[in-house]
């Protein structure tokens, strides 16, 4: 299995996966056994996003770059889905 650099735990509480609580096949998403290629390209064809959300995804140079990517994605729709229509995100 390949190291990538990017942080695990990061990537998996960003779509609010406990460790070990989701698998994929038969191996945990939080197994090591897990490569980070395959762990951020699988969340990244198996969650709801857009078409363009994960062309986005794609157009990352390498597995850390995607994986924060998908991190901000997240973060940003989580973001989206707390703020009530009728408020704006800033001032």
């Amino acid at each position: 299995m390949e190291k990538t650099g990017m942080d695990r735990r990061q990537v998996l509480s960003g779509v609010g996966i406990a460790a070990g609580a989701v698998v994929a096949g038969t191996v945990a998403l939080s197994s090591p056994a897990l490569a980070d290629d395959d762990l951020v390209n699988a969340l990244a064809q198996y969650l709801d996003l857009e078409a363009i959300e994960r062309q986005a995804l794609l157009e990352q140079p390498a597995v850390p770059e995607r994986a924060g990517a998908l991190i901000e994605l997240l973060e940003m729709k989580t973001l989206l889905t707390r703020t009530p229509a009728n408020r704006p995100l800033a001032n």
